[in-house]
């Protein structure tokens, strides 16, 4: 409520002047005030301008900065995330579909001004059919992709100020309604909020369900871990197989570490002690190594779908594993308190940070490191409440050269 904090000058002005109640002035003004309201354009943000409570946040700690009530959607346990660079942004996208959520609209957070918008309005259900190259497309108006499982497989791509969504809607049970359909790939121009298929100059799509993807700004190049390495180099024309070999089955994060050049996957549903790293090969497509590590430290729980990010100032990973031995419950989709982790790539080496807990809701994908303000992201709640948005400020008494 702190927008309100000069209205009260305005209203008796404005009673002053028209001869019109107070208490109709303050319904007018307070009937139009609405915190975090969405819209369906999104507002364009000034990328010069910083949050100065973001920036001063207490480090260390998990600080709770939004939890809108206004909003008309709710965080999809299954959608994955990315960070705009170039607005200084958090994008979400994906659905968790199974009869239940039809969301196929991009959400976008601005940490600045600490409000949400949606780009566009969710397609109708009804409007699920196939082109001409029997592809399937949603949308009355505009195309755009059909609500689906994205897992850690969007990603932003700085070149050309685009979403790049490498998922399938394997999961939607409009599936049962075509034959023989093809789920094409989908890049959303963040500059026209206008999505289209990425051709793939024609040839089949890799299957990269509940795989993971992340951008490579060494090589311009997007990654892609699913039954091997896929890539996508400066041209963005075609994916390439860089190597078949795989050591994860699915529900994980791969992140890119800047300062050594190297991948690193967190997370799996098959239990593995293990953790594994791939540097890729000098250009786009060539074969790469992948490396086990067994790293020493405050190991994590072994746990699948959880939070991970790079942390560029300290060049460490940031992980939010569950702890499932407190759950109420032995499912493993169930939410669970987590502690928070760092993970040095150089040293080898987990850490436990002390007085982190956060309870982290069934699976989770969406957590970014803001760029701009030095900060963690990170999008929580399950669908029964209103997403909820949380920072978090990383500073080491030792960090990493």
């Amino acid at each position: 409520m702190k927008l309100l904090a000069n209205k009260p000058i305005f209203i008796l002005i404005t009673s002053a002047l028209f001869g019109v109640p107070i208490a109709a002035v303050v319904f007018f003004v307070l009937g139009f005030y609405q915190p975090n309201v969405v819209t369906d354009e999104t507002v364009n943000i000034d990328t010069s301008h910083l949050n100065p409570q973001l920036l001063a946040i207490q480090p260390n700690q998990w600080i709770k900065l939004t939890s809108p009530w206004s909003l008309p959607w709710t965080r999809q346990a299954h959608a994955g995330s990315a960070f705009n660079a170039q607005q200084g942004s958090l994008l979400l996208f994906g659905s968790d579909t199974h009869n239940t959520n039809w969301d196929n609209s991009v959400h976008e957070f601005d940490p600045a001004r600490e409000k949400w918008t949606t780009h566009q309005i969710t397609s109708d259900h009804e409007s699920y059919r196939v082109d001409a190259n029997n592809r399937a497309i949603a949308g009355k108006n505009d195309i755009a992709p059909w609500a689906m499982h994205t897992f850690d497989n969007i990603v932003y791509d700085p070149k050309n100020n685009t979403l790049f969504i490498v998922a399938s809607p394997e999961h939607n049970p409009k599936n049962k309604e075509f034959e023989n359909i093809i789920h094409p790939m989908w890049i959303y121009n963040l500059n026209t909020h206008q999505w289209k298929i990425f051709e793939n100059n024609g040839k089949p799509y890799p299957n990269l369900f509940a795989g993971a993807t992340e951008y490579d700004p060494d090589r311009d190049t997007i990654v892609a871990y699913k039954s091997g390495i896929w890539e996508l180099g400066p041209e963005r024309k075609e994916w390439i197989n860089a190597t078949e070999e795989n050591h994860h089955n699915m529900h994980y994060n791969m992140e890119y570490d800047k300062n050594n050049k190297i991948f690193v996957v967190f997370g799996n549903s098959e239990s593995d002690a293990f953790l594994w790293s791939y540097k890729p090969g000098f250009i786009a497509g060539e074969k790469g190594t992948w490396t086990q590590h067994q790293p020493s430290g405050e190991l994590p729980p072994q746990d699948q779908h959880f939070p991970a990010a790079y942390d560029e100032e300290n060049n460490v990973f940031l992980l939010l594993p569950r702890n499932l031995k407190i759950n109420t419950t032995s499912n493993p989709l169930t939410n669970g308190v987590s502690n928070t982790y760092i993970y040095n790539f150089t040293q080898n080496q987990y850490t436990k940070l002390p007085h982190t807990e956060l309870e982290i809701h069934v699976m989770n994908y969406m957590m970014e490191y803001d760029t701009r303000h030095n900060v963690f992201l990170l999008v929580t709640e399950d669908e029964s409440v209103r997403p909820a948005v949380f920072a978090f400020k990383l500073i080491l008494e030792n960090p990493d050269s």
